[in-house]
């Protein structure tokens, strides 16, 4: 299999590559018209005006309660070396919200030198609609946040990752955008862009690709952008970027992600059955 790949440093990165036109021998999917349940109304030089100001999505803005909410759910299935108390390291939201004492979790010790490497794959079929793309990239956002109080450090990327076939040759895209590197301020707009905003994917992402570094990666673009295979090819992934958990693409056909609580529950057990603890 023929390995395309490309490592972005973040937004301000992509920027250069996104203002340049697109080759003639390349697709235009990224120039397509504005549809709410695709990309929640966000056109392509909406989308660039938000990643030229790095991320900052003032209309999701609201939208963010999920996160927050989400947030004290997933520190609560993370394990923990000791039972809720009413003091703690930890606050799980909604048992503060419900009125419960018992509210806070105290973490574990973690190796202040542990680094966990998280891709997550943000490609998605013309079928899945915008809002449980949202869902899905919350409860991911969440997943982090929690492990990053519990102290455990990590780097997060949004990856494009789509496997096609050209003259009977099969070949693999694999393109890493840095959301949060080691060290870097927790920026919850941007990440929200990034891996929740379905308008990233369907506009930022398929531009990227559309301006290939060859004719010969761009030629995906003739391949319906490639076949998600995130799932079928996740120790590859895994192997050829270096991730310590890769959570695949939604699939239409997974209705868990309808709502933020199910998206949880799926990014969790991902999560765990990734041999995390």
């Amino acid at each position: 299999m023929i390995t395309h790949g490309r490592r972005f440093g973040g937004l301000s990165d992509l920027m250069g590559l996104l203002e340049s036109p697109i080759p003639p021998d390349s697709g235009r999917s990224s120039q397509y018209p504005s549809n709410p349940d695709w990309d929640l109304g966000l056109d392509w030089d909406g989308a660039v005006n938000i990643a030229r100001a790095g991320g900052y999505w003032p209309a999701g803005r609201e939208r963010m309660s999920k996160v927050v909410a989400a947030a004290g759910r997933a520190a609560h299935m993370l394990p923990h070396g000791d039972d809720q108390g009413v003091v703690g390291h930890t606050l799980v939201v909604p048992d503060y919200v419900s009125g419960i004492p018992d509210c806070w979790i105290q973490a574990e010790e973690n190796d202040p030198t542990a680094i966990l490497t998280i891709g997550v794959s943000v490609i998605a079929s013309a079928g899945c609609h915008a809002e449980p793309m949202f869902n899905r990239g919350a409860a991911v956002l969440s997943l982090v946040d929690s492990l990053e109080t519990q102290g455990i450090r990590c780097r997060l990327s949004a990856v494009y990752c789509a496997r096609w076939t050209d003259n009977g040759a099969e070949h693999l895209t694999i393109e890493d955008i840095t959301v949060k590197d080691i060290g870097d301020h927790w920026n919850i707009d941007k990440a929200a862009f990034m891996l929740a905003h379905p308008g990233f994917m369907r506009r930022i992402l398929l531009g990227m690709v559309e301006r290939g570094a060859t004719a010969e990666a761009r030629k995906i673009t003739n391949n319906a952008y490639g076949i998600p295979c995130g799932g079928t090819h996740s120790k590859q992934i895994k192997d050829a970027m270096g991730y310590d958990i890769f959570i695949p693409e939604l699939k239409s056909s997974d209705g868990r992600y309808e709502t933020i609580d199910g998206a949880l529950q799926c990014v969790m057990a991902h999560y765990r059955s990734e041999g995390a603890q």
